[in-house]
C-alpha cells in the first residue's frame, strides 16, 4: 500500500463514518451502507481501510487524535482581520460581541455527557459556518468570518474543501445568513466537497500548517459583510 497519511483529529464513530464519506469523493464510489470502514494498528501505525463486501477500495494511514486545532475567540477575531484586509477596506472590522462569540465556540465543542454535539472536524467547521454567518459578532465581515473560519477548521485539521469557487461560496454564505440554507443543507454541502488531505510522511501531517491565507477570486462588488 502506498503510504499516505491523513490527519485525523477529534476522533467518534460518527466521524470514522464522515471520514469514510469524503474519503470517497471524486472516486466512483459511493458509500451506501455496504461499505465498511475498518482501523486497526500495524507495527504502530493505524491504517484506515474502506471495504466494499471483501474487497478494499480504499486505504491510508491515520493519525488519530482525540483533540484537534480549533479556532477561539482570539483566533477568530484574527480570522475576521484577515476577512477585512482581503477587501482593502477601511470599515471597522474586530469582535462586537465577545461574550457571545464564546458561547458560539463553547456550545461548538460542548456535548452532553461524551456524546458532542458536533462530532469531529466536519461536523464543527459546518457549525462554524452556520453560527458565525447567522450572527453579528463582528463589527463587518460577519458572513465572510464564517466562510473563511469553516475553512480554516477544515484545513488545520486535514481536511480541503474541493470548491474553491468564490462566487459560489459567496452564494452559499448570503443563503445561509438569510436561512435559506438549512444546517442540514450545509451539511451535506461539506460533506459531499471535502475530501482528506494526503501527506507523504506522518511529519509531514504533523508539522503542517496550521494557519492558512484565502486566496480565490469573487466577483467585482461581492458583499460579505
Amino acid at each position: 500500500m502506498e503510504k499516505k497519511y491523513v490527519l485525523f483529529n477529534y476522533v467518534s464513530n460518527k466521524a470514522l463514518i464522515d471520514l469514510a464519506h469524503v474519503a470517497l469523493n471524486g472516486s466512483n464510489y459511493e458509500l451506501k451502507g455496504t461499505e465498511v470502514a475498518d482501523v486497526y494498528n500495524s507495527n504502530d501505525e493505524w491504517i484506515y481501510e474502506l471495504k466494499n463486501g471483501h474487497e478494499v477500495i480504499k486505504s491510508f494511514f491515520v493519525i488519530p487524535n482525540r483533540g484537534g486545532k480549533f479556532l477561539d475567540v482570539s483566533a477568530l477575531g484574527r480570522v475576521n482581520e484577515q476577512a477585512e484586509s482581503m477587501f482593502h477596506e477601511d470599515s471597522l472590522y474586530g469582535i462586537k460581541d465577545t461574550q457571545g462569540l464564546d458561547r458560539i465556540v463553547s456550545s461548538i465543542f460542548n456535548g452532553f455527557g461524551e456524546e458532542e454535539f458536533y462530532p469531529g472536524v466536519l461536523r464543527k467547521a459546518t457549525a462554524y459556518w452556520y453560527k458565525l454567518a447567522t450572527t453579528q459578532m463582528f463589527y463587518n465581515g460577519n458572513k465572510r468570518t464564517a466562510l473563511f473560519a469553516a475553512m480554516q477548521m477544515l484545513v488545520s485539521n486535514g481536511f480541503v474543501l474541493n470548491n474553491l469557487d468564490g462566487n459560489d461560496l459567496y452564494n452559499k454564505t448570503v443563503a445561509i445568513a438569510a436561512k435559506q440554507l438549512s444546517k442540514e443543507d450545509l451539511w451535506e454541502y461539506v460533506l459531499k466537497n471535502t475530501s482528506p488531505k494526503y501527506f507523504k510522511t506522518k511529519r509531514d501531517a504533523l508539522n503542517s500548517e496550521s494557519w492558512i491565507h484565502f486566496n480565490f477570486k469573487m466577483d467585482k462588488g461581492t458583499n460579505l459583510n
